[in-house]
């Protein structure tokens, strides 16, 4: 579907393993700028092609879950009672707490802080 810049389109595939994930997506790029050439178009994927244009984001969302319980990040009716989603919730909290500089420093890019801030 269209997005916010002209010419830019979302693709939503279906939800599937992350690291399957993130080989699609790259077999999809490699595709699409393939496609491109051939027909006599070029194919930006860059975070922030132009300026005051947004780019492409790309990205594999996530959650932590399994088989018999379902999403373990899901605080149910009563979360207070919810054992599965209190201990889940904690380990993410404190894994960020105690990870986060190294989590920036292998996630973030100065090109997509700059393209998350809009345009």
């Amino acid at each position: 579907h269209n997005e916010v810049a002209p010419g830019q389109f979302e693709i939503a595939p279906y939800y599937e393993s992350a690291n399957i994930a993130a080989d699609h997506q790259q077999l999809m790029m490699t595709l699409m700028k393939s496609t491109a050439k051939k027909h006599g178009f070029m194919c930006l994927l860059h975070e922030k092609p132009f300026a005051g244009v947004n780019g492409s984001g790309k990205h594999v969302n996530w959650s932590v879950g399994n088989a018999t319980q379902g999403n373990l990040l899901d605080p149910g009716s009563t979360p207070h009672d919810n054992l599965n989603f209190l201990l889940f919730c904690g380990a993410v909290i404190r894994g960020v707490n105690k990870y986060g500089p190294l989590m920036r420093a292998v996630i973030a890019s100065a090109s997509n802080d700059h393209r998350l801030g809009a345009n």
